[in-house]
Formats: C-alpha cells, sequence, structure tokens
C-alpha cells in the first residue's frame, strides 16, 4: 500500500477520537490507544495496511507532543504546523544536538 495525505489526514482524525476517548499517557497513547488506532486503520484501509508507517507517526507524535509542552513553542493551525521565534528554534536545536537526540 502506497501511504497517502488521504492516509494521513484519516490517522490524524482516528487519533484525535481516541485521545478524546482517554486513551492517552502523558507523552502519548497508551497500548490500547496504539491498538486502536492501528485496528481503525486496517478497517478503513484493510488488511494491506502498514504499520511501519504508524511506528514512525509514534515517534513523530512524541516528539511534536513533547515540543508543544515546552515553553516558546505553538501551533499554527491554519498551516498544521509548529510556531516558535528563532532563538528558541536555535536553542532546541543545540540541545538536541548535544544530547544526539
Amino acid at each position: 500500500m502506497k501511504w497517502t495525505g488521504t492516509n494521513d489526514v484519516a490517522l490524524l482524525h482516528i487519533m484525535l477520537e481516541i485521545r478524546k476517548e482517554g486513551k492517552v499517557i502523558p507523552g502519548g497513547f497508551t497500548s490500547e490507544g496504539w491498538g486502536l488506532i492501528t485496528k481503525e486503520m486496517q478497517t478503513k484501509f484493510g488488511s494491506d495496511f502498514s504499520k511501519d508507517k504508524l511506528k514512525s507517526y509514534k515517534k513523530w507524535y512524541s516528539v511534536m507532543n513533547a515540543m508543544l509542552n515546552l515553553s516558546g513553542f505553538g501551533w499554527y493551525e491554519e498551516r498544521k504546523k509548529v510556531t516558535a521565534e528563532a532563538v528558541v528554534w536555535d536553542d532546541y536545536i543545540a540541545v538536541r544536538s548535544l544530547f544526539n537526540l
């Protein structure tokens, strides 16, 4: 299965629904939550849904969630992206580089 923007949108909507159901822990979803997300994606896109893409989303979600909980970062809804002043980005990149994150 080739992953498309349609898959991204579906996954994000499913993630929001699972979050509303409270299947979250600080920094991400519970194991049950990820299981439900996988099941919903398989239902929507068939048995050839790739769990590998979901693994990369787990990492992405964890990083984004942590970043948005840091002082100075925000979310620009219209463009669907993280925002911050240049100095905040510089500090974030410096710390991540220092610790090889």
